[in-house]
């Protein structure tokens, strides 16, 4: 599909909700300045800055069971498995 192509009811849900998009822009905008001058206290600005490494760095994939054995086994927990019956 074309952008051209578009139909008007998804256009038109797009269009409405501009405004918030924008929005939120701006909000992301102040942040980054406060962020950037210093003008945020030091509990701000490290939770501000941890949001921004996370969403930077998506999320995090779960380890497998096998990893989760491995990390056990590195600690030097001794993973014992048992049926349940």
């Amino acid at each position: 599909m074309r952008w051209l192509e578009v139909p008007v009811a998804v256009l038109s849900a797009l269009l409405a909700r501009l405004p918030r998009l924008q929005a939120r822009e701006r909000i992301y905008r102040v942040q980054d300045v406060s962020l950037g001058t210093g003008a945020l206290r030091e509990g701000d600005a490290a939770r501000l800055r941890a949001q921004l490494e996370a969403a930077a760095n998506g999320p995090r994939p779960r380890p497998t069971l096998a990893e989760q054995r491995a990390m056990a086994a590195a600690l030097g927990i001794r993973v014992v498995e048992e049926k349940v019956s």
